[in-house]
């Protein structure tokens, strides 16, 4: 058995019995646990079976300080969330936390089991402004000038800031996805109150993490994402035509039921009934979940072809040339959102110059092996047909 089946069935709790699994297989199992994310799950899922004495020591430890590291930093992490919360409440900004923020408190059984990068942060539309001012006092700053185009900018979340002292980013969220509408005024009005803050119940903090795993990532994440789909699935009472209804009106079924197929394939897990009678397996389909686990495993930021294998710059099919000059002349509030300048200055017009040597330089040597990197056209297709297979296209 190859070391990423003994990963899956040990993460989906069907390995029980690890006493063959020679040193060099564990050296290589947590390879990959440690680029999916997933090591200290591993180590906790190890200890519940009281299996721990069975491995070598080395990897025994490494497992150890992978979970210690993981539970200190979520606890800072939720720290640090707690005194934004808190600093929120004040001016009267309701806060939802995102992904791990909810999953590390209410879904995992330890805080340290999940493992968190940055905050991400949902606000409603009306209060970013006043809560980007807040954060700005409590330590956070940011790479990019932010002006008034960003509180009605299209994007989904605001620039990164990040604190000098904490070496925490944080990202203030005003919706849940840029691609597809949601209903927000409806996603606060099921949100639930705790503690003087909000969290999403069952049914939105699944469709958010699905949304999250296809739409706007185009599948191009680690195992992580899944486990927390497959411990929602397993622990947590659904309301499934409630949820359905909602995927529904979102118009996102297609990229949901792909999640809980490709969750269901890695963990061995037998979807409810509801779920697997609206699956529909065809060609498309099942090309779509092979090209999305291919993605999973090959997911490691700490490669060099990360940039290429994360970017969706090469989805669309228009000729570069176009496609360049379409890019060079944005509108000029795009141009001003951009490079942060007031919309009205004519200083704006001269930008355009300098978008022309920005783009170049960005993406000049990423188009040209577009076109000629066998591995990356290889990404590229793929991507492509993942995207049409969830746009309908």
């Amino acid at each position: 058995m190859s070391a990423k089946n003994i990963l899956l069935k040990l993460l989906g709790c069907r390995l029980d019995d690890i006493s063959n699994i020679s040193e060099q297989a564990w050296a290589e199992i947590i390879d990959i646990a440690n680029k999916q994310h997933v090591t200290a799950y591993l180590y906790y899922h190890l200890k519940e079976i009281e299996a721990l004495g069975l491995i070598p020591a080395k990897s025994k430890d490494t497992l150890f300080q992978s979970f210690k590291q993981s539970t200190f930093r979520n606890m800072a992490l939720m720290a640090e969330f707690k005194r934004i919360t808190n600093a929120f409440m004040e001016k009267g900004i309701p806060v939802i936390g995102l992904k791990g923020l909810h999953l590390v408190s209410n879904i995992y059984p330890h805080i340290g089991l999940r493992f968190m990068r940055d905050l991400d942060i949902l606000v409603p539309l009306d209060k970013m402004k006043v809560a980007y001012d807040c954060t700005t006092k409590l330590g956070y700053q940011c790479d990019k000038v932010i002006t008034k185009q960003d509180f009605s900018a299209p994007h989904h979340h605001l620039y990164q800031q990040f604190h000098p002292d904490k070496n925490i980013i944080l990202e203030l969220h005003r919706s849940l996805t840029e691609e597809k509408n949601i209903d927000m005024d409806k996603l606060w009005e099921n949100a639930k109150d705790k503690d003087n803050g909000f969290y999403f119940d069952t049914e939105d903090l699944l469709l958010h993490l699905c949304i999250h795993i296809s739409y706007n990532d185009l599948f191009k994440i680690d195992i992580r994402h899944y486990l927390d789909i497959n411990l929602i699935l397993q622990n947590r009472t659904i309301d499934w035509e409630q949820f359905l209804n909602r995927v529904e009106n979102t118009e996102l079924t297609r990229g949901v039921l792909l999640v809980f197929d490709i969750t269901s394939r890695l963990f061995g897990l037998r979807l409810p009934n509801e779920v697997e009678s609206i699956i529909v397996r065809n060609k498309s389909h099942e090309e779509s979940m092979k090209y999305a686990i291919e993605f999973m495993w090959k997911y490691d930021k700490s490669s060099k072809g990360y940039k290429q294998y994360k970017s969706k710059l090469f989805i669309s099919d228009e000729p570069i040339v176009r496609r360049f000059f379409r890019r060079i002349f944005i509108t000029k509030d795009e141009l001003s959102f951009h490079y942060s300048l007031d919309s009205d200055s004519r200083k704006v017009y001269l930008y355009y110059f300098r978008r022309v040597y920005d783009l170049f330089s960005r993406h000049f040597v990423d188009t040209f092996r577009s076109k000629t990197n066998l591995r990356l056209i290889d990404n590229i297709t793929k991507t492509k047909m993942l995207y049409a297979y969830l746009f309908d296209k």
